[in-house]
């Protein structure tokens, strides 16, 4: 077993137990083109789980279901 593969083995294994696909997708995105105050991406740097970041995105349950899965995988 390598490490790739014991890198990717959480997430199939939430893929498999929980089809959201779509929404760690979305979160990605969302996360990726984020803007700086200069009109540049900043990338994908997890401001996602920011608090003002989840103020913002109450009212989208895709963003907040991704962001919950996350959370599991990371404890």
């Amino acid at each position: 077993m390598n490490l790739n593969h014991i890198a990717k083995k959480p997430f199939f294994d939430l893929f498999y137990r929980n089809p959201c696909m779509h929404s760690m997708l979305r979160g990605a995105l969302y996360d990726s083109f984020q803007l700086n105050t200069d009109n540049t991406f900043r990338g994908s740097r997890a401001t996602l789980a920011l608090a003002n970041q989840k103020t913002m995105t109450q009212g989208h349950a895709d963003l907040i279901l991704a962001m919950k899965e996350v959370d599991e995988l990371q404890y």
